[in-house]
């Protein structure tokens, strides 16, 4: 698995040197294009008609045809920017996500670290009293230094205490038929499965996708344009002094002569993590997402797939739906089902509320679960369910919800 990943993050790497390349062997291609077609760069876009001279026509034509042969070049292959989950989880607390090479990297140095293992694995003994005093502390402080200091999430430290606590049970009171080894390994697979299973069944206990309780999805699927600063370089001409200024002197020309120019980024921005969300009504196609994402209470049924959502599911949302609404509530089923088959599901179920199209993979990222409830004030999150613990109306106003609209 380390050296699959490994390769997998080589790979990755190499897509986006090679694409680096291929982007910069274009541009320089590009560039010759509009050296051959000189004056008639300035034309390739128009389509020459009859009031244009034969010399024009061929001028025009020829650099077309220039242009387009560069211009439809393609790299042929997608190539991915960052490290997917643990990426996800970078961005959330130092803001930005390993890239492919120091992906590469970390995969190698776990994949020495799996590799000793292997090698010595017939040497690995279980640990004494003195090896227990000395590693599980220092483990410890490792995982708090990482989760704590560079996630601020404590949960795996805790997590990992429990496990530790766990494991010195089980080392001193073993079941006999099984021998130490295989009750401590039995054990932590069960309390590993446990926290699994329990993740698999509701949420992931943390989230940090765009997504997530507490997001502000305005925000989220607005990009951040960068910052930049542009100087202009002039010789003064009364001394011949060259200075760099944030802008053109008025009359310049009569004391100054223009040289060149710079852009520095400042701030480079941010691309939205959530731009790709977006709904847009079965019946007619509008866009309605940014003014849903101003109302004041919002739900959304989250249904990446309708047709495998479960019936009751369902029915109990639109009962759901019906109370909500009928108390002020938007109540909205977000689907990257066919509208023909959205339509049927609708009226074989009798579901009364407004159903839009998104895009199934931002669906999958929004909550894991097929369907999913969230709820939204002026849109930010303010809370989920997954399909195993969906609410009742009564006991989403029991948790005093309705008393902040």
């Amino acid at each position: 698995m380390a050296l699959f990943f490994a390769w997998l993050t080589w790979y990755t790497a190499s897509c986006n040197d090679n694409h680096a390349t291929f982007q910069a062997d274009k541009a320089e291609r590009m560039k010759t294009v509009q050296e051959q077609c000189g004056e008639w760069w300035d034309y390739k876009d128009e389509t020459p008609d009859a009031s244009y001279l034969p010399e024009e026509v061929e001028g025009i034509t020829n650099c077309k045809a220039k242009f387009l042969e560069v211009d439809t070049l393609s790299f042929g292959r997608e190539c991915v920017n960052d490290c997917g989950c643990f990426g996800d989880a970078l961005k959330g607390s130092i803001g930005r996500s390993l890239t492919p090479w120091e992906s590469f990297y970390k995969d190698i140095t776990l994949m020495f670290f799996v590799l000793v293992l292997l090698v010595q694995q017939n040497k690995i003994k279980l640990n004494t009293l003195k090896d227990d005093v000395v590693l599980l502390p220092a483990s410890l402080l490792a995982i708090a230094l990482f989760s704590g200091g560079l996630f601020s999430w404590w949960f795996p430290f805790w997590f990992t205490l429990i496990g530790i606590i766990i494991y010195l049970l089980l080392k001193r009171y073993f079941i006999t038929k099984l021998g130490q080894d295989w009750t401590i390994a039995i054990g932590m697979i069960i309390y590993s499965f446990t926290f699994t299973f329990y993740c698999y069944t509701y949420l992931p206990i943390k989230d940090f996708r765009p997504y997530q309780i507490g997001n502000d999805l305005m925000v989220e699927k607005t990009d951040i344009p960068p910052v930049l600063k542009f100087e202009y370089e002039f010789k003064v001409i009364a001394t011949g002094e060259k200075v760099w200024l944030d802008a053109f002197p008025e009359n310049y020309e009569a004391t100054h002569e223009y040289l060149t120019n710079k852009t520095t980024i400042v701030d480079p921005g941010r691309n939205a993590a959530a731009r790709d969300f977006s709904m847009s009504l079965i019946e007619t196609g509008e866009d309605i997402t940014d003014s849903v994402l101003k109302l004041e209470n919002v739900f959304f049924l989250v249904c990446y797939d309708l047709s495998k959502a479960a019936p009751a599911k369902l029915k109990a949302m639109n009962t759901f739906a019906q109370a909500a609404m009928a108390e002020g509530y938007y109540f909205y089923l977000l689907t990257s089902t066919l509208p023909d088959k959205v339509n049927a599901i609708q009226q074989s179920e009798s579901l009364n509320f407004t159903a839009c199209l998104s895009d199934e993979k931002v669906l999958k990222t929004m909550i894991r679960s097929n369907p999913g409830l969230m709820y939204l004030k002026r849109g930010v999150v303010t809370d989920m369910w997954p399909g195993t613990a969906l609410p009742d109306y009564e006991s989403f106003k029991s948790n005093n919800y309705n008393e902040s609209r």
